[in-house]
């Protein structure tokens, strides 16, 4: 924002509480606040060299603004599945059942470990305080964090991430945003997730493209699986093919899907590649997008990750990114929120 920049002769003084009318702006103020410098002490933002050097985006030392600070931020230690003896709960405590009852059925609806359920209860607590100033000035920056902590997490840049409630939005924007025409088609395996065979069968409709099923030939060979997967592929892939969809983990048959060699297959065909991963964060040795190499990423957090309900991801390759919108109308991203 223009009165945000520094004059020839200095740095524009504005009084805070005038300069958070946008995004950008209210994260300045934010972060002025958080800096602590002598001006913002006195009750004005300067857009000071310190908070300017930060550049949009990432969380103030010291959040929180009239005094009522958030809950910890500093990235919690979450207990592992093996009973660590450091973690804040023993092991028979790490989830939130009752009676002794382990949950093991995470590919279902997941189960959230106590500390992501507790420390989502402190922030729905601290967001209700005071809602409109959570909302409107306190969010963005910790959105911002969850983006930046994220992309470590699964190894990409944060700038080709979007945080969404599930891998359903992220399939569906997807879905919605490849161009297609009647000339192209789509190609996924029968072992594909059904409510994403739905989505693959309404964006045909939609476009006037075709569809195109491959049936994997189980039992697979036994050793030599994700040769005889990626053999199938390659052979069945049909012309005109524009997008092909596959998941990493499968979530009837548990099948840890060779994605990397799929993609690089279709890749070799100029074909793009979405890789429903629903099931890969937390399931999957050592996820990262980075390995993946597909154009689209759809991820759960709630699964075997094991945090809360409604956290999930979307990743676009940057080359992409202009061509991803919204499902959703919203008044913070134009016609279409991004």
């Amino acid at each position: 924002a223009r009165h945000h920049e520094p004059k020839a002769g200095g740095v524009r003084v504005v009084p805070l509480g005038q300069c958070g009318g946008h995004d950008q702006g209210r994260w300045l103020e934010a972060a002025c606040r958080a800096c602590g410098c002598r001006l913002a002490r006195r009750g004005q933002h300067t857009g000071c060299r310190r908070v300017r050097a930060q550049g949009q985006g990432p969380l103030p030392a010291r959040p929180g603004l009239g005094g009522i600070q958030p809950p910890l931020l500093q990235s919690p230690r979450v207990p592992s599945f093996w009973g660590d003896s450091s973690c804040v709960y023993p092991p028979d405590r790490l989830g939130c059942l009752t009676n002794g009852a382990q949950f093991v059925n995470h590919g279902a609806f997941g189960s959230p470990l106590r500390t992501s359920f507790e420390s989502a209860n402190r922030w729905r607590v601290h967001a209700e305080r005071q809602p409109l100033r959570f909302i409107d000035r306190e969010l963005f920056p910790h959105m911002v964090r969850s983006l930046k902590l994220m992309s470590k997490t699964i190894d990409c840049k944060p700038t080709d991430l979007a945080l969404v409630p599930n891998a359903t939005l992220a399939l569906n924007a997807v879905f919605d945003s490849v161009p297609l025409t009647s000339k192209d088609s789509i190609f996924y395996l029968d072992c594909t997730y059904n409510s994403v065979k739905k989505m693959i069968r309404a964006a045909c409709e939609r476009t006037g493209a075709t569809h195109v099923q491959k049936d994997l030939p189980f039992p697979l060979p036994a050793g030599s699986e994700k040769d005889a997967i990626v053999q199938t592929v390659e052979s069945s892939l049909p012309e005109g093919c524009k997008l092909a969809v596959f998941d990493q983990v499968t979530s009837n048959e548990g099948l840890v899907m060779p994605v990397r060699e799929l993609v690089e297959a279709c890749h070799r065909r100029n074909i793009l590649v979405l890789i429903d991963a629903a099931h890969g964060l937390g399931c999957v040795d050592s996820f990262a997008v980075s390995g993946i190499g597909a154009e689209y990423v759809a991820g759960n957090c709630h699964k075997w990750y094991s945090s809360v309900r409604g956290a999930g991801f979307l990743y676009v390759n940057h080359e992409r990114l202009g061509s991803i919108a919204g499902v959703h109308e919203a008044a913070g991203g134009g016609a279409r929120s991004r």
